[in-house]
């Protein structure tokens, strides 16, 4: 039986095994989320690296990795390509979503989150890859060649979603939850790439303004904004639209929560090229309106924001009929 056939066989008995919920489809995947402007970075150029090879080409634009984790995790893993069996990962839990300064720990933050779903058969029959059977930041985690021995992996755990409140084996089940798929330097993106996700119209549209041109015609029917449950926790603010009507930047959040962050909004028209550049405090309560008046936006409005410095919107925006509220 060659690896392909067998792989296909094992995903086939996933699918009956677990019938139900965003298990049921997980089958079918692996993995990869990241910052959106590492995800950018990766889709231009086509490859996925591992970590030592994205810091050696200068290309991780954003480190959002737990700098205690990555201090105790086996300095061989660095390089590899990292994806998992699951989404909704614990380490995800940790660092999605916009978090206030003084809140992120241990430089863990991912503001911004996109994933990217590879196809199941095709990543696992590649030669230069390894799966794990949990956590690799952990001791004593082990790593397998041999695809024959995902039978053997503890699958109730890898994707088990549910609370570990009061439960007597947490820590293996939250060690399993962790486990991995692992190539070897660096991945040709498309070779197996099925679908790309976001989590709102205003993370997308960041995206598609950020990519290149070229990059915009190959992954533009492989966008999906996923609202459901199974890939994101969808716990912390984020942005869900922007959109610009009567002189007026409307700026409609999620999960608002009443916390503290620095607003910065930079607004240029098309027409003059003037900007204006306003920066405020604010908690973060209700949507917010960025008011520019004196700007000329009959040609449109390219608009940046960053909250607490970092870059969570970016796109051109041109004016609608409709009053926003």
């Amino acid at each position: 039986m060659t690896k392909e056939v067998f792989l296909k066989e094992f995903q086939s008995n996933q699918k009956l095994k677990f019938k139900d919920g965003y298990q049921n489809w997980w089958t079918q995947f692996v993995f990869h989320y990241n910052d959106i402007h590492n995800i950018i970075s990766i889709l231009n150029s086509g490859k996925l690296y591992s970590r030592n090879k994205a810091e050696n080409l200068n290309l991780l634009k954003t480190d959002i990795a737990n700098d205690d984790v990555i201090a105790h995790t086996n300095t061989s893993v660095h390089d590899y390509a990292r994806f998992y069996f699951g989404a909704k990962t614990p380490t995800l839990f940790n660092n999605e979503g916009l978090i206030p300064k003084s809140k992120i720990k241990n430089n863990a933050h991912c503001s911004v989150p996109v994933f990217l779903l590879f196809d199941f058969t095709k990543i696992l029959s590649m030669d230069n890859v390894w799966f794990s059977n949990g956590n690799m930041g952990a001791e004593n985690f082990e790593v397998y060649n041999d695809v024959k021995i995902l039978k053997d992996l503890e699958w109730k755990y890898i994707y088990h979603r549910e609370s570990l409140y009061q439960i007597e084996n947490a820590r293996h089940i939250n060690y399993c939850r962790n486990a991995e798929v692992l190539v070897k330097d660096e991945l040709d993106v498309y070779d197996s790439l099925k679908w790309i996700c976001v989590r709102s119209k205003a993370d997308e549209a960041t995206l598609l303004n950020l990519v290149d041109e070229t990059t915009k015609k190959i992954i533009k029917d492989k966008i999906k904004i996923f609202t459901f449950d199974g890939l994101f926790h969808n716990k912390r603010l984020y942005i869900e639209e922007v959109k610009l009507a009567k002189k007026q930047i409307n700026i409609n959040f999620i999960n608002i929560n009443n916390q503290e962050f620095t607003l910065n909004g930079i607004a240029k028209s098309l027409v003059t090229n003037e900007i204006i550049n306003k920066s405020k405090i604010f908690h973060i309560n209700s949507n917010i309106n960025f008011n520019i008046d004196e700007l000329d936006v009959s040609k449109g409005v390219h608009f940046i924001l960053n909250i607490d410095e970092y870059k969570v919107y970016d796109n051109i925006l041109f004016e609608i009929n409709e009053v926003l509220v």
